[in-house]
């Protein structure tokens, strides 16, 4: 599944209950004396230490500042009109997610019908963050057309300004996964053709959880594309308006990857990881993963969280006009948790090897768009997934 589809119309109503501190600090897998629960997933070297316990402890503990609560969705939001299961880090590990193994990489593969890619956001700096986000080596292919993949379905779509193709979704994500390469956990395909998948009108993006493929699209996050909810009224960028495509795509991107590594949609707080129906509930949820997905993320992977704070620090603080914001809340989350740069070994804290998967035996512990109606009230049903 990916982020931001639109409403399915006629869906039955499911009023989502937003949970309580205590089911939040239960999802993470924290007491409510501030105890660690689910260690038997980690390695030794991480159960015997009482010092990478207590950082990953801290790093793990919500402060309502920086991890706030999913507020009562109105009806058109992701969580107003249907059931998502919640995935609790106890239930994760449980799942057996595909771990990334030694020497893995992600791969992201750029789809254009020219060599010119200037209106796609820089390349170099997709990859950086991706690789600080993930901790993996990431490598930039060659751009490939939509021909070149073979047999992707397409429609036609207007509105009220213009006529485009769309492109199938699914069938991207078939082609890509006779593409994958050998080494990859991940193969990531970004375009800016707008795509759909049957019973929708549009997808910002699609994942597989088990394949490790996902596309997604800038098309509707374009700021000079009439499809865009936040449309700035031309065909050209404005001076702020590339900063604005770039912090979309990449936490678009995140999202699509991170899902390929298992994590399913965020019903615990305000998250990376959430689900939404339009660009302006994407916008809401900012770049940070929450201490739920954070956990499961950095278990996956065999990371320190630690020490991937101060790694997206970096890549952040590269580009701060736009991720100025995501960089200033970083600072604050290691000032918070009392963090030092290599507070602990990279590559230990997850663990990686199959000693953990049988031990771990877990049980859980106790702003609006400006133009929502222009993705919201076509005829054709608007469905999410």
């Amino acid at each position: 599944e990916g982020r931001g589809r639109a409403r399915e119309r006629g869906a039955p109503e499911m009023p989502f209950t937003p949970p309580s501190p205590a089911q939040q600090l239960a999802a993470i897998g924290i007491t409510r004396k501030g105890g660690l629960l689910s260690l038997e997933a980690y390695p030794k070297s991480v159960r015997n230490s009482d010092k990478e316990k207590e950082v990953l402890q801290r790093i793990l503990t919500p402060d309502e500042e920086s991890f706030q609560s999913i507020p009562t969705p109105d009806e058109d939001d992701w969580l107003g009109y249907r059931k998502v299961k919640d995935q609790t880090f106890a239930k994760y590990v449980k799942s057996k997610p595909k771990r990334a193994g030694t020497g893995t990489k992600i791969y992201l593969l750029p789809i254009s019908e020219t060599e010119d890619l200037t209106n796609f956001p820089p390349k170099g700096a997709l990859r950086k963050i991706v690789s600080a986000f993930f901790g993996l080596e990431v490598e930039m292919l060659e751009a490939v057309s939509i021909t070149c993949l073979g047999g992707i379905g397409s429609r036609r779509e207007e509105d009220d300004r213009s006529t485009w193709t769309q492109y199938n979704a699914q069938d991207i994500l078939s082609a890509l996964g006779r593409r994958k390469p050998r080494d990859a956990h991940t193969l990531c395909a970004f375009t800016m053709h707008d795509i759909y998948k049957k019973g929708f009108n549009f997808l910002f993006g699609l994942a597989r959880l088990r394949s490790g493929v996902g596309i997604f699209s800038f098309h509707r996050q374009d700021p000079a594309s009439p499809s865009c909810e936040f449309w700035n009224g031309g065909t050209e960028r404005q001076p702020v308006d590339d900063a604005l495509l770039l912090r979309r795509a990449a936490a678009t991107l995140c999202h699509e990857i991170s899902h390929t590594f298992g994590l399913k949609h965020c019903t615990f707080f305000r998250c990376l990881m959430q689900g939404s129906n339009s660009l302006g509930e994407s916008e809401s949820r900012g770049l940070a993963l929450c201490p739920v997905c954070l956990r499961k993320l950095t278990w996956n992977l065999g990371i320190s969280p630690a020490d991937r704070y101060f790694k997206l620090l970096r890549a952040f603080e590269a580009r701060p006009s736009a991720f100025g914001t995501a960089a200033a809340w970083i600072r604050r989350r290691i000032s918070l948790a009392r963090l030092e740069e290599k507070a602990f070994p990279p590559s230990r804290v997850g663990g990686s090897g199959e000693k953990e998967r049988k031990r771990a035996n877990i049980k859980d512990g106790p702003s609006k768009p400006k133009n929502k109606n222009r993705n919201l009230g076509r005829p054709r049903a608007r469905v999410d997934a």
